[in-house]
């Protein structure tokens, strides 16, 4: 492993501890408030699906500063981890869908802000936080169902990144730091779930639009040579199927409070699970198998766990919110079903690959520092509580 790559991961660097600390204050303090504003004796200020969603933003912030790889072990990397953090809150209290969507705007303004090229990578940033959001902001103010749904459905597959709207989405993924991105993807979930971007009078036809661009992005992820890339197809599709989960009837409206809460912790741990191993060692590629267990299999043991549970491994609470909606649709929609059933097999497929080309493959042990025995049990935590929490709920 290079000099540069020893440095990022050396444990004595104090600028780094403490923004880790501050950042482990910032997450308990939201975990703690949003506890406190969901109990009886504070008169329930928030209602359980804005404290659940809460809660789940504040351990997938932590879970992102645990891995905390590359680039954002700088002091400017805590500070824009920690404005996501807040900006994802701000979203998730915010009843205002004008507000909503200055504040996803803003979010991938920081985002893109911290990345090592500064104010260049704006320009990436600027269909995703500008051309989808306005869409989405037009279909609001439709009076007729079918132009409401065409707005929606389109301005959704801008946000997420959807292919072949949004090719600009995998360069996104390619230049930014992934803590960065596993950032994003959390502040994504958020703006859906609150934005309420699909409700239940959203037209067959915008569903069919999603799920068709749903599973082209799942093909096109599995035929990625670049990981990074391959991984923004996999967000993407797995975020379409929580934004489908919004056009259920009210009586089943639970089952996309279940999906945004596990794929809170399940897609940002995958995100820096890849995003440390990239770290160590350098490009990851998926033309061909060329890692090896043997060299960090504490690290590779988190890529397959997080990779199964965001794609929904049976037992698990991703797995609950998903076979929700499908029971729940498959009555009225039956063919739209089957589409997210494929784009969940299809995301399987890709989790087991990356675990497959990533971590297995050359004879040679590679040098690498592997994850430490207590960031790995902390990981194995926020994985052990998706899989105890499908109890609960389920």
């Amino acid at each position: 492993m290079n000099s540069s790559a020893t440095a990022v991961f050396a444990t004595s660097n104090s600028s780094s501890v403490k923004g880790s600390s501050v950042l482990y204050g910032i997450f308990g303090l939201m975990a703690a408030g949003f506890a406190v504003a969901m109990s009886p004796a504070a008169g329930n200020v928030l209602d359980w699906r804005t404290g659940f969603l809460g809660l789940a933003i504040s351990v997938a912030f932590a879970l992102a500063n645990l891995f905390f790889p590359g680039r954002v072990r700088r002091p400017e990397g805590s500070l824009t981890l920690a404005s996501l953090a807040i900006l994802a809150a701000a979203l998730l209290l915010s009843r205002s869908a004008l507000l909503d969507l200055t504040l996803i705007g803003v979010s991938l303004a920081v985002a893109a802000v911290a990345s090592h090229d500064g104010f260049r990578h704006l320009r990436l940033v600027a269909p995703f936080a500008a051309f989808g959001p306005l869409l989405l902001l037009a279909g609001s103010f439709q009076e007729t169902e079918p132009l409401a749904s065409a707005f929606g459905a389109f301005g959704l597959a801008f946000v997420l990144g959807l292919f072949p709207l949004a090719p600009w989405y995998g360069r996104l993924f390619e230049r930014l730091p992934s803590a960065i991105i596993a950032g994003l993807v959390i502040v994504q979930i958020t703006f859906i779930t609150g934005f309420e971007t699909l409700r239940p009078e959203t037209s067959q036809a915008a569903h069919l639009v999603l799920v068709s661009l749903a599973i082209l992005s799942s093909l096109v992820a599995l035929s990625r040579a670049d990981a990074r890339r391959a991984l923004a197809g996999l967000m993407g599709s797995q975020l379409a199927l929580l934004a489908y989960a919004q056009a259920l009837t009210p009586e089943l409206a639970k089952s996309d409070v279940i999906l945004a809460s596990a794929m809170m912790i399940a897609l940002p741990g995958l995100l820096l699970a890849i995003g440390a191993l990239e770290a160590r060692r350098g490009r990851l590629s998926l033309s061909r198998p060329s890692g090896s267990f043997e060299s960090t299999p504490r690290l590779a043991n988190t890529i397959p766990l997080f990779g199964l549970l965001s794609a929904g491994f049976p037992l698990s609470l991703t797995y609950v919110g998903e076979d929700l909606i499908l029971q729940s649709g498959f009555a009225s929609e039956p063919v739209i079903i089957v589409g997210w059933a494929v784009v969940i097999a299809l995301n399987a497929i890709m989790a087991i690959k990356l675990f497959l080309f990533l971590c297995h493959g050359s004879a040679e042990k590679q040098r690498g520092i592997d994850l430490q025995p207590a960031k790995y049990w902390a990981a194995c935590s926020a994985i052990a509580a998706l899989f105890f929490a499908s109890f609960v709920v389920g």
